[in-house]
């Protein structure tokens, strides 16, 4: 392209390029490239022909492009980059582009073998192979190796035998673990400490550890981010979430390490009403729709739910852990539309490809925002005569994470909207009737009087997470007590470790009170951890001042005198 200069126009080129390089602004290409154009333009020259697209970039789609371009300049600058794509939007096709223009032999490694044959089948070259137990394949010659991390994680000496791998690209990034936990992706990378790392996910983020790069990460930046509501319509198909009028009650269930206690949830979501409140009303409002996808909490979750709509009249199947080996056929026969709705537990997060899945039945509570997108993943492909997927939401999860990205519109079920007006009709007469004693027990008790309204409750059991503080912007720790004899049922304490002056001061005594070592009060995510991992004292009783604007715990009684 400089040919097009003479001494002249080239001298004045150079001395341009130098100084947009040299004040700091561009790298030493983009000057070139700007002071290139400016010499076009100021003396007036013809332009050169654009020069052709590479051809690892051939029909991608323009934000793929972009993505894929982006990744190669992070790389460049010595960057472990990760690539953020919704489900749905070609995640296997900028796989094949980055294996297609890295030099040198190339590992792509992911967890399941559904993903390593979806990421090989979109590779355009012949320089490609395998490394599966699961597909019976174990390639260790091509340059671009596809690989599973459980099949090659103990076996990286016998794969780089042929020479060392250049660069490893990991689909499901968000899947591994920081360095300092030992995992089968730390060991590939260690395997490879010079090899570049890429990473591709959907949700690359941990519940527990946050975004999967950063300083102390496997990965050190986010080359692009893409988000559904930037792909929809035009690539990706709309959602439409609806809260159901069945609900899995979470309030008395336990939280670990993030999200609930699955045994927990399994108790109150295989409750006979809730299975069956909720298939009534998933056949009610999917009845216009033609497959749908059901998350459920555990096994036997999976199993009553499957066996509730298939008493409804509805052609299903169930998936879980102990049919793993059926899952190809099963999904195979769900794709061609041999049954309407697959059950499932734990199974089909990732990697199912069903585009004309138009329902997703979410029946699984998470307080992992992570899981909730890759469920609603499976409804995003667009399909012949699909318009939107619906997402029936039957566990509060849409309340619980928004704003929730590709989710912009919540209906209310009619059922729901009966429900929330008779549940706000019997909150406002459980406040009438409150308000009603406490005046009768004031006009009788002067004790009432000086204690200013307060009710003595039972206390079952207390569940524990950390919310962050909007005002002081700091990490407070949420203590949610369950009292069958209160309404609501449940009542929660803010507990401020990281508050300086008396609230901290409060928060440690409360610790005390629940005989938490004293080096477990730093910060709210260490006392939680804490409280997780070991039986705590629960107070058998509680007294609570409800005439305030919000009820406040002012004493727990740990032992009741009989």
């Amino acid at each position: 392209m400089t040919s097009l200069l003479s001494p002249d126009h080239q001298e004045w080129y150079e001395e341009r390029a130098a100084i947009m390089f040299y004040d700091g602004r561009l790298s030493r290409e983009q000057a070139e490239a700007e002071a290139l154009r400016c010499a076009i333009d100021f003396f007036g020259l013809d332009d050169p022909p654009s020069a052709p697209s590479p051809a690892y970039l051939d029909g991608l789609r323009p934000y793929q492009a972009d993505a894929v371009q982006a990744t190669l300049a992070a790389l460049q600058e010595g960057h472990h980059p990760v690539i953020t794509l919704p489900t749905g939007a070609g995640k296997s096709h900028c796989i094949a582009a980055l294996a297609a223009a890295v030099a040198g032999r190339v590992l792509v490694v992911t967890h399941r073998k559904e993903l390593v044959r979806q990421d090989h089948a979109k590779h355009a070259g012949d320089d490609a192979g395998i490394y599966s137990a699961g597909l019976k394949q174990r390639d260790l010659d091509s340059r671009v190796l596809y690989a599973g991390v459980n099949s090659i994680y103990q076996r990286m000496s016998l794969l780089q035998e042929t020479g060392d791998f250049d660069a490893i690209i990991v689909d499901e990034c968000h899947r591994i673990s920081p360095p300092d936990e030992p995992s089968m992706y730390g060991t590939v990378f260690e395997a490879c400490p010079n090899a570049k790392r890429i990473g591709l996910s959907a949700t690359p983020y941990r519940l527990m550890s946050g975004a999967v790069w950063g300083p102390d990460r496997w990965f050190s930046m986010c080359s692009a981010d893409v988000a559904i509501a930037d792909l929809t319509p035009e690539y990706l198909a709309p959602l439409v979430g609806v809260l159901t009028a069945a609900d899995i009650d979470v309030s008395a269930v336990r939280t670990r390490a993030g999200d609930f206690v699955v045994s927990d949830l399994s108790q109150v979501a295989c409750e006979e009403d809730v299975v069956e409140g909720a298939c009534d009303e998933i056949c009610t409002l999917a009845a216009q729709r033609k497959k749908w996808l059901v998350f459920c909490v555990d096994k036997i979750h999976t199993r009553l739910v499957h066996a509730a709509l298939v008493k409804r009249g509805i052609a299903a199947e169930w998936l879980t852990e102990d049919r793993e080996t059926a899952r190809d056929h099963l999904v195979t026969n769900f794709h061609a539309g041999a049954y309407r709705a697959l059950v499932n537990c734990e199974i089909l997060t990732t990697g199912l490809d069903v585009p004309d899945i138009d329902c997703i039945v979410l029946l699984r509570p998470s307080q992992s925002k992570g899981l909730i997108v890759q469920m609603l993943g499976r409804g995003c492909r667009q399909a012949p005569g699909k318009t939107d997927a619906l997402v029936l939401d039957c566990a509060g999860n849409l309340e619980r994470h928004v704003p929730l990205d590709g989710v912009p519109v919540l209906i209310k079920s009619p059922a729901r909207d009966i429900a929330d007006e008779e549940r706000e009709r019997l909150a406002q007469a459980e406040r009438e009737r409150l308000a009603r004693h406490s005046r009768t027990a004031s006009a009788i008790d002067p004790m009432a009087r000086c204690a200013g309204g307060t009710q003595r409750y039972r206390v079952t059991h207390m569940s524990y997470r950390v919310v962050r503080s909007k005002k002081a912007d700091v990490d407070m720790l949420l203590a949610t007590y369950v009292c069958p004899e209160r309404m609501p049922h449940t009542l929660v304490q803010f507990v401020c470790l990281e508050h300086a002056g008396y609230p901290g001061q409060k928060a440690q005594e409360w610790c005390a009170r629940r005989a938490i070592p004293a080096q477990y009060w730093t910060t709210a995510r260490q006392t939680l951890h804490y409280l997780q991992q070991h039986t705590m004292n629960c107070p058998a009783q509680i007294l609570v001042e409800e005439d305030t604007k919000w009820p406040r715990v002012k004493m727990e009684y740990f032992v009741i005198d009989s």
